[in-house]
């Protein structure tokens, strides 16, 4: 890449300035290369690039500390007709009073970069990043095409240690939802029935109750399943052993919401309370057997559609993108 070794701020560009820093926009508009030569010209006296080749839009505008500003575009030759050597860079804003005028610049003399023509066999895409002053203006912008907007090394760790640190709330939001809904269950199962009180009862092994509510001795099993949030379709649990008449399930994700559900009868009514993925403490109800959240618009649900002579399968439906594992333990019963 060409070495300009910093850009001066022309006449026109501190004039600007100096209008900015008493209220006046300073907007930042382009980006133009050329290959002039400087010759024995004064870069603080230039209004313009010595042999502009290429104007390019802006990409990136960010403001930084000590009156600095960042600016980005990108360089591609695919539109180049003629190769030329890569020897200015100037930055253009918007003056109030003057229009456009050429803000700073710089030139790389013999330390130039040679830019091939289009459609050869050198393809040539760059990143452009320059710092420039902007002193102590209050309001600074910059004309951007959104387009061509690039992600740079920095962009992507911040963009993953912030996705790294929701990760890590929301597991910590699970396991808490997990802790409270275990104490909940255990505060409840304490309940116990007797004579005069209702209350829970242990069903042993092999013990059923029919569409009356009537218990007859049958069998039960414990299954633990995994599902991907981005598959649909039909899952099918085997290994139960026998034919079940009803399903607990209880479900969680890393990073989402978790849910507990339960299914009578194929014909009968299937009901899941889940957490609320923002307000962990907020619990809802929906008319299916698992429901599991990563955010709003996000979400797989799973309804239990048969029950098989060694099991029972369930079909799973999405809103959105939902991704990553799912983890349900089912309760079954004959």
């Amino acid at each position: 890449m060409s070495a300009f070794g910093g850009l001066i701020i022309t006449n026109v560009g501190r004039a600007l300035q100096a209008k900015a820093q008493l209220g006046a926009q300073l907007q930042f508009t382009r980006m133009g290369l050329g290959d002039g030569e400087l010759g024995g010209s004064s870069i603080v006296d230039l209004t313009a690039l010595k042999h502009e080749v290429k104007s390019l839009t802006l990409s990136r505008f960010e403001l930084l500390t000590s009156g600095r500003a960042r600016l980005g575009t990108v360089l591609s030759n695919q539109d180049i007709a003629s190769g030329f050597y890569w020897r200015e860079l100037g930055i253009f804003a918007e003056d109030p009073d003057l229009g456009e005028i050429l803000y700073c610049y710089g030139n790389a003399g013999a330390l130039a970069e040679y830019i091939p023509a289009g459609g050869g066999p050198d393809v040539i895409e760059k990143v452009i990043t320059v710092i420039v002053l902007i002193g102590q203006a209050s309001s600074v912008s910059a004309v951007l095409d959104q387009s061509l907007a690039w992600a740079t090394q920095q962009d992507l760790a911040e963009q993953i240690a912030a996705a790294n640190q929701y990760t890590d709330q929301q597991i910590g939001v699970v396991i808490q939802d997990l802790t409270t809904l275990q104490q909940t269950v255990a505060a409840h199962q304490a309940d116990k029935a007797s004579e005069t009180t209702l209350g829970h009862i242990k069903i042993g092994a092999g013990g059923s109750i029919d569409q009356n509510g009537v218990y007859t001795p049958g069998r039960y099993k414990i299954i633990n399943t995994s599902h991907n949030l981005e598959d649909t379709g039909n899952q099918v649990v085997t290994g139960v052993g026998f034919k079940p008449r009803c399903v607990v399930a209880l479900s969680a994700m890393v990073g989402g919401s978790a849910s507990v559900g339960v299914k009578g009868p194929v014909e009968g009514y299937e009901l899941c309370i889940f957490s609320n993925y923002i307000t962990p403490t907020d619990w809802n109800s929906e008319s299916t057997l698992v429901r599991l959240s990563i955010d709003a618009a996000n979400r797989a649900t799973a309804s239990l559609i048969s029950y098989d002579t060694d099991g029972f399968t369930l079909s799973w439906s999405k809103t959105g993108t939902p991704s990553g594992p799912s983890y349900t333990r089912f309760l079954v019963f004959e």
